[in-house]
């Protein structure tokens, strides 16, 4: 019997690769188990070059969450390294931030790059690409063995070709042997090639969800949301303008550095690691770097905001504090910092000294605000799996732009699909006092592009 078979009336476990425990019941909890086994399968065949992203895998949290299986800090450790797991311990209340964070980072990250090849929908999408494919593959053209029950349950018996997965029933008189942990991992999505590479995307997705998790965390605090933390109580009295610092200024320093010490640890350890295998050495340090200036962003973002007081609104008095901006205009940024990302080449220089440095002499020297990137991006144009592109087939696209997002550019000079749709809106909307807007149900035909 394989080990996603093994199954009692509350509980299910995977074994092979540590322990799998999900809370759930029915259906869903057979299917939810079943996709677990599949991403297990896929860890195995995916290259792990750097992966200094798997925390990204906490915007799934939610999910597990709303069926009653909320994950604690050992569950997370397919996902988290020895630094991160010792925060979630330390400060478990921290952790919704940093989901918060994954989840802003993934959602701006779509939002910044929804006209271009690569949209960035590869770091949810492609896992679902991976696990259709993947039961493809698993799945038997006839079933193997007969139905388990187990109660009023019927449970379907899977078979799997990949042996590391079966897991033979303990001879009689055995004893487990103690002591030996195992290490946990939750359904989280496997972290996309495309990220495992050194090219001005993975420089984007590490910067933005490094900024993330800054930027939530310290909204956190100034919402009174942690006990922990609070306001930035360093900008008090009189300022050298004026007017009176007051209020609850964003406590940047705090978000920066949380954030500094979660999102850096992998990248950190595989940096400073004694191993042979340099290329991942040199994109530690391209991701750190990226990491960095995406902290560095939000420092230099932040602004002072101020409220008036006195008779009839006149500024008689003028309380100010420090904000941050919102996330979108962090996005925003970040965004103009990819399209002018500086590509860089290792260099050692004295003992053990590791310098990124440009590959041109043409190109002007990165801040520490920059991105950078080691490798060129390929064109995303077709499906490959390898590369984490989900190609641009069936995309829609702007016959009149001449931008990345026209039909030219984004369907790679395949040609387009030109399709008539029917769409039902809202029109000729009169306001009826008192007191609703009342509509009229109009449909007009709109010229549709497609990618071939």
């Amino acid at each position: 019997m394989s080990g996603c078979d093994q199954c009692d009336e509350n509980r299910q476990k995977c074994h092979g690769f540590g322990k799998v425990e999900i809370i759930a019941s029915g259906y869903l909890q057979k299917a939810l188990l079943h996709h677990v086994c599949i991403i297990l399968l896929l860890l195995m065949s995916m290259p792990q070059l750097s992966t200094g992203i798997q925390w990204l895998a906490l915007s799934k949290a939610s999910t597990l969450a709303s069926i009653g299986a909320a994950p604690t800090c050992d569950e997370l450790s397919g996902a988290l390294v020895g630094k991160q797991l010792k925060i979630c311990r330390n400060h478990p209340g921290f952790m919704a931030s940093v989901r918060s964070g994954a989840v802003a980072a993934i959602d701006e990250c779509k939002f910044q790059f929804k006209a271009r090849r690569w949209n960035c929908s590869s770091l949810e999408d492609l896992q679902e690409q991976q696990l259709m494919s993947f039961n493809k593959m698993t799945s038997p053209k006839k079933k193997t063995g007969k139905k388990k029950t187990k109660g009023n349950e019927t449970l379907p018996t899977w078979s799997s070709p990949n042996e590391v997965l079966e897991d033979q029933p303990a001879k009689k008189g055995t004893k487990k042997k103690p002591g030996r942990k195992t290490r946990s991992f939750m359904p989280y999505p496997v972290v996309p090639p495309v990220l495992s590479s050194g090219t001005r995307e993975a420089a984007f997705v590490h910067a933005i969800s490094s900024a993330g998790v800054a930027h939530a965390l310290t909204r956190a605090c100034s919402s009174g949301e942690l006990a922990d933390c609070g306001c930035d109580r360093s900008v008090r009295g009189i300022s050298a303008q004026g007017f009176q610092w007051s209020g609850c200024s964003d406590n940047v320093q705090f978000g920066t550095s949380f954030s500094k010490s979660f999102v850096d640890a992998r990248e950190h350890r595989a940096s400073t690691s004694k191993s042979k295998n340099s290329e991942q050495i040199w994109r530690a340090l391209m991701n750190l770097h990226n990491n960095e200036a995406g902290r560095k962003i939000i420092e230099k973002s932040v602004r002072i905001e101020c409220k008036c007081h006195g008779v009839s609104g006149s500024c008689e008095m003028k309380t100010c504090w420090r904000a941050m901006p919102s996330f979108r205009e962090i996005g925003e940024i970040l965004k103009e910092k990819f399209d002018g990302a500086t590509e860089v080449e290792p260099r050692t220089s004295g003992p053990g000294r590791k310098l990124l440095v440009p590959r041109s002499v043409s190109y002007k020297p990165h801040t520490d605000s920059d991105l950078i990137y080691l490798d060129t991006s390929p064109d995303y144009c077709e499906y490959d799996i390898r590369i984490g592109s989900l190609g641009t087939h069936g995309r829609p696209c702007n016959k009149s732009s001449k931008a990345i997002d026209g039909c030219d550019l984004l369907c790679c000079n395949r040609g387009y699909r030109i399709s008539i749709e029917r769409r039902t809106e809202r029109c000729m909307c009169k306001f009826q006092w008192c007191c609703h807007v009342q509509c009229k149900t109009c449909t007009r035909d709109v010229e549709v592009h497609t990618c071939l």
